[in-house]
């Protein structure tokens, strides 16, 4: 039976590339999925040509190409992303980090209850760590892009999610699009103790989910790549 050769399968990296799929991950899902349909082609005849072969399974991809596969495969590693977090969260709530967790409770609780600034002072603490973590990402995402760019690195989608913290970063900004902060001048006494008990839950929580998102999972990266793609060169 006829094989696709190396060079043909460079050729399909260079394909999917020249189709704007720019995780190697995801290119060598379509590479082989397209030598392998190339390669049952050429079992009922092998002298049809590999272009016109490669061409035609790239139209039963449809008006869009290759971006539904894309979307999918960024969908999946989201979730799978999203699990991570959870699974680090039930790990960071055991002893002892789980006493970190109550001490910050407690400080945000204080701050919020005894403080006549302290809903705003939060905000802006935890608005300010978002924009400068936000920062240092993407400075981090432009250094990365220039070595893929340059060939000195491939990129996975995997390593992008968690570069990008899953989005999490949009979830982290949302609150602040409901926020008035001259509001909280006004109705600071006005807050019941549920409503501090709340609002403290809201802070303590997201504090520790930039926390995990953040420095944890980044710094774990490496074995969390070789575990995923045990196969593939990840340089």
């Amino acid at each position: 039976m006829k094989k696709v050769s190396k060079q043909q399968i460079d050729r399909l990296y260079e394909f999917t590339r020249q189709h704007y799929v720019e995780y190697y991950d995801v290119q060598t899902e379509l590479v082989d999925h397209l030598a392998n349909a190339i390669e049952e082609h050429w079992e009922e005849n092998p002298d049809q040509d590999f272009e016109e072969l490669l061409q035609k399974e790239f139209k039963k991809f449809g008006v869009f190409g290759f971006m539904e596969v894309v979307e999918k495969r960024q969908n999946a590693m989201t979730k799978k992303y999203y699990k991570m977090i959870l699974e680090e969260a039930k790990n960071f709530l055991k002893l002892p980090r789980v006493i970190f967790s109550a001490v910050l409770g407690w400080a945000c609780f204080f701050v919020i209850s005894e403080w006549k600034y302290g809903i705003i002072s939060l905000a802006i603490l935890f608005l300010a760590l978002l924009i400068s973590t936000g920062i240092k990402f993407g400075i981090k995402m432009r250094k990365r892009r220039k070595q893929v760019k340059a060939g000195n690195k491939k990129m996975f989608l995997l390593e992008d999610t968690i570069m990008t913290s899953g989005g999490l970063f949009q979830i982290f900004f949302l609150p602040f699009y409901f926020i008035n902060f001259g509001d909280f001048f006004e109705i600071k006494e006005a807050i019941s103790f549920q409503g501090q008990i709340f609002l403290t839950f809201v802070f303590t929580a997201e504090f520790l989910l930039l926390h995990i998102s953040v420095f944890v999972i980044p710094s774990r990266k490496e074995e969390i790549l070789k575990k995923a793609y045990p196969e593939m060169e990840l340089s």
